[in-house]
């Protein structure tokens, strides 16, 4: 039997409130729960909520431009999700700091490492956890490991 391959929405279709939490780790679900409210309320629909160089990604369809106070307050709101979400844990929520494939022995910051093929915001105890047994579900790299 052939399977009917399920389609993904179309790019300019907005996200839910959900569907923007559910799209990065369980950590960051205030984040972009915070953020999202925002852009909503401004009218501003959220269209991709990602994960990218281990920070927050946020896009939007603007709205309004002319109200410059709008503006700035959606800016913001993104501004600070993103710039949080590096130093939060994607797993837990707990403070994290930014991981790679290349330094993973140790926190380290990511100045002049450039051959990285990924890169992860978490949790020293999450960290480990996700460089010692592989790539996780969130709910398995958090798990008992985790006291945030």
């Amino acid at each position: 039997m052939i399977q009917q391959r399920q389609h993904a929405p179309a790019p300019d279709a907005p996200l839910s409130r959900d569907e923007a939490i559910a799209s990065v780790g369980p950590g960051w679900a205030r984040l972009v729960a915070n953020a999202w409210d925002v852009a909503h309320s401004a009218g501003w629909p959220v269209l991709t909520c990602k994960e990218k160089f281990g920070r927050l990604v946020i896009y939007l369809r603007s709205g309004d431009i002319t109200d410059t106070h709008r503006v700035q307050t959606v800016g913001r709101a993104m501004f600070d999700a993103e710039e949080h979400s590096a130093e939060t844990c994607e797993a837990c929520g707990a403070p994290g700091v930014l991981w790679n494939d290349v330094t993973h022995d140790a926190p380290e910051p990511l100045v002049g490492v450039s051959h990285a093929r990924w890169v992860k915001t978490l949790c020293v105890p999450c960290a480990w956890r996700y460089y010692g047994e592989g790539d996780r579900g969130w709910d398995d790299i958090a798990g008992r490991w985790c006291v945030g």
